[in-house]
């Protein structure tokens, strides 16, 4: 077991957290509603299945992390927490979402740290923007090297 002054850094899907919370809220707000309003059978169907998608929610939402401590990476998926120690760790890659390979072969995939071309291409035109601004300001030549690639939220966490 760790000491309490370890340090832990989280990474969680912003976009994921967000819109988890308000299916989260808006569950809840509706659950309320069929608890006051309703009566009878379906008042209770409707709240058991509310429960169920805010639960489902939550598990696909929320919970996803991936926390890297001193000692291990701990990979926290909708279903299943994997702790991999950092000496065992032989690869990390981005495809789809974070890939984590062990030494013994296995790989461990991280949802909370999704891969999207999307996001790659965001963050290519943002660069392309400032590099442009700073060619009209006179800070940059045009022998500077153009950024050659964008580097989504996935990347920046694998490069820490």
């Amino acid at each position: 077991m760790s000491n309490g002054n370890s340090q832990r850094i989280r990474y969680r899907s912003l976009p994921a957290l967000v819109g988890g919370a308000v299916v989260i809220l808006f569950g809840v707000v509706l659950l309320g509603d069929s608890i006051i309003r309703g009566s009878g059978r379906s008042a209770s169907l409707s709240a058991l299945g509310l429960l169920a998608g805010i639960g489902l929610v939550y598990l696909v939402s929320v919970r996803p992390a991936v926390i890297a401590k001193d000692d291990v990476l701990l990979i926290r998926n909708p279903l299943q927490d994997v702790e991999v120690p950092w000496s065992s760790i032989e690869e990390l890659r981005i495809r789809y979402q974070l890939d984590v390979e062990a030494g013994d072969g296995q790989v461990a995939h991280a949802w909370a740290v999704p891969g999207s071309r999307s996001s790659r291409q965001r963050d290519l035109r943002r660069q392309l923007r400032v590099y442009d601004a700073d060619l009209k300001m006179g800070l940059s030549t045009k022998e500077d090297p153009l950024p050659r690639r964008g580097t989504g939220y996935a990347e920046r966490v694998l490069e820490e």
